[in-house]
């Protein structure tokens, strides 16, 4: 399991699987038990994404599960910048992040410059 600390509850355990294929699937990456996203994900089309968390004070208690924005890029078919223009416009909706995604086919990869809301 990988540890996770969170400004409200501490440090906690969650469950994860260990990084491998996914079943029915193209993606390479390890899983989040409790929301089912990922912090890593690689298509075998050559696309690969990755968060880390940003510690905020103030974290949203309803906020959508950021390890959905890897898996959302690796399936998506839409370019770099309309991926990241998409997140741009939902960044509120999560707790802070910061976000790589890459399309090694084409050479090119971008960061989100953070996905805090400014806490």
């Amino acid at each position: 399991m990988r540890q996770e600390m969170s400004p409200t509850c501490g440090s906690h355990k969650r469950p994860t699987k260990l990084a491998a294929w996914w079943e029915g699937s193209e993606i390479l990456g390890g899983r989040d038990e409790v929301a089912g996203g990922t912090w890593l994900a690689c298509l075998r089309r050559v696309r690969v994404a990755f968060l880390t968390n940003v510690m905020e004070l103030h974290a949203l208690p309803d906020a959508k599960s950021r390890g959905d924005l890897p898996l959302r890029f690796v399936e998506s078919t839409k370019s770099l910048r309309g991926f990241a223009e998409e997140v741009a416009e939902e960044a509120h909706q999560y707790n802070g992040f910061n976000l790589i995604i890459a399309d090694l086919s084409l050479e090119t990869w971008f960061m989100s410059p953070t996905g805090q809301r400014g806490t």
